[in-house]
């Protein structure tokens, strides 16, 4: 290293020795142990020094001397060219995540929007095409017996379950039109064709049921949002393997977190809206037959063999964007990644990481109408003041529960097994919490603060779970954790409407909980148990991690 090289300051602090190394200029050190100079610099010119004091051990010659020396100035030139690089090219990487980060918080909001549940929605339809324009006035307008008891509700509730096999089926058809544009003009028209979509599929839905003069087979246009919502899962995918194939360290850490606030946010929003406008969302005479079917196809149509999927999108065959569409690969592709033939110690983790991701989105919105309905017996609370209580409280403790588990995150070396553990044990317990707020409202607080610990370690999980995987594993494993997310509340919300009856929820509601809390004991000791078997500090997920961030600046 030359003195020229360096700064104005460090020029002054060194002074150039007869052997043609540098010393420093207040004490004359040459050992180069001197406390004036800069740690780094001390570093590089001991570094020097053991290069030159090999070079006059083995007396070479002043030709090979200064050979060496211009070998040191051009790989010195080579990295800094390389360093330059890659710099250059993470600032583009960047500018194009933001970029992409802005258009999918606008889709999140838009999408946020359109998943509002049908059955107000028709209801006031058919009260417009009466003429009425107020719901009350409608509601009046039945009991006076104008109109046989029971239509609308019954109208409602077919829509309802046309809507949650169109929102699988032509979600799923979607997603595979996306790739397949994506595939031709990049991902970034994908996304600005997405956005648009969705905003146009907006005025066709409030055009259907807000205009009077239209007619009642208009209002399946109100039907297309819920199809439009397929695109999510591309949308997620996407998303994620762009978070996780140009970023790490802090920014991966961070850029999960923005991630998973958009996408609490506009998973909680419609949940929360549908109480507010549905004061009688509790209903049990849905049926429960397309969404088992629609399971039933998954399961069978993921057992067909099929190949490793290649690492980058566009080198997928026709039949893989297909079956990666429509969430195909969450069982057999999924498992063939879970169980290669190679060294990996966090291969059964991850089976159990996965289902935490899928449920989320759940918990989250299955159980909403059961805590308003008990809250509304216990303490009178309509749906306005439990959708307010909720939405503060929730929206409040993610913020900053989420903060936190992004700083934990590069201070700790978490379990990822032992986080799962937590989240299932905080779920288990956030039960237990609102079947006691019939004694004390702040139970249910804590309960809501409870139910956000998992939805905040899965910031921590899904960062992890990146680190475990190969770039090819990208793809179908994100868009399986993907369209679990979609088909697990269909499932569940058919199966509590199954199994729950209005005489059981009147008679003893706080028993609904302690069954719910019951149930989620069995994961929750399952992934006690993973963690007591698999708790060697060997795990691969923490060495990458440790690997990643030590290499980070």
């Amino acid at each position: 290293m030359s003195a020229k090289n360096l700064s104005r300051p460090l020029q002054r602090q060194l002074s150039v020795s007869n052997d043609g190394w540098e010393k420093c200029a207040r004490c004359n050190e040459s050992d180069f142990t001197c406390s004036h100079l800069p740690r780094q610099m001390l570093n590089d010119l001991s570094c020097g020094a053991d290069r030159h004091r090999e070079s006059n051990a083995s007396k070479v010659s002043f030709h090979n001397v200064f050979g060496d020396l211009d070998d040191d100035v051009t790989s010195l030139q080579d990295k800094t060219t390389d360093q330059i690089t890659v710099i250059h090219n993470e600032g583009d990487s960047r500018r194009n995540f933001f970029s992409m980060e802005h258009v999918l918080i606008l889709y999140a909001t838009a999408s946020a929007f359109l998943r509002v549940n049908l059955l107000q929605v028709f209801r006031i339809k058919e009260c417009l095409e009466d003429g009425w324009v107020k719901l009350d006035d409608c509601e009046e307008f039945q009991r006076e017996g104008f109109l046989r008891q029971g239509q609308i509700n019954a109208w409602a509730n077919d829509m309802l379950l046309i809507r949650d096999v169109l929102h699988y089926t032509f979600g799923a058809i979607l997603a595979f039109l996306c790739c397949q544009y994506m595939n031709k003009y990049g991902l970034r028209h994908l996304l600005y064709a997405c956005l648009l979509g969705t905003w146009l599929t907006t005025v066709l839905a409030l055009m259907s049921f807000f205009l009077p003069g239209t007619q009642i087979y208009f209002s399946f246009l109100a039907i297309l949002p819920a199809v439009l919502s397929g695109g999510d899962i591309v949308m997620m995918t996407l998303t994620s393997v762009e978070i996780a194939t140009s970023s790490t360290g802090n920014r991966l850490c961070w850029r999960f977190f923005i991630y998973e606030f958009i996408v609490f946010v506009s998973e909680l929003f419609p949940k929360l809206l549908d109480l507010y406008v549905l004061p009688t969302v509790f209903e049990v005479e849905l049926n429960a037959a397309p969404t088992c079917l629609i399971m039933i196809a998954i399961l069978i149509s993921s057992t067909l063999p099929l190949k490793d999927f290649p690492a980058k999108f566009n080198e997928h065959t026709m039949i893989q964007r297909v079956r990666c569409a429509f969430g195909l690969v969450g069982l057999q592709q999924t498992l063939m990644c879970f169980t290669r033939q190679r060294e990996c110690k966090g291969r059964r983790q991850l089976i159990m990481i996965i289902f935490m991701f899928a449920t989320p989105s759940t918990y989250i919105g299955v159980f909403s109408s059961l805590r308003m309905y008990f809250l509304g017996q216990v303490y009178g609370w309509d749906a306005y003041m439990f959708t307010s209580v909720s939405s503060t409280a929730m929206g409040g403790c993610f913020i900053v529960g989420t903060l936190v588990m992004a700083v934990l995150t590069r201070r700790t070396r978490l379990f990822d097994l032992l986080v799962v553990f937590v989240g299932y044990a905080c779920l288990t317990l956030s039960y237990v919490a609102i079947a006691l707020s019939q004694f004390n409202i702040f139970a249910y607080y804590a309960a809501l603060s409870l139910q956000l610990a998992p939805v905040i370690g899965s910031v921590y999980l899904r960062s992890h779970l990146c680190l475990l995987l190969e770039s090819f594993e990208f793809a179908p494993v994100f868009s399986a954790i993907c369209i679990i997310q979609r088909a697990l509340p269909l499932l569940a919300n058919s199966l509590l409407k199954m199994f729950v009856t209005s005489a059981m929820f009147s008679s003893c509601p706080f028993s609904i909980f302690l069954i719910l809390a019951g149930i989620f004991i069995v994961p929750t000791f399952t992934s006690l148990y993973i963690y007591s078997v698999t708790r060697s500090r060997s795990y691969v997920a923490h060495q990458r991690h440790s690997t990643v961030n030590s290499n980070t600046p």
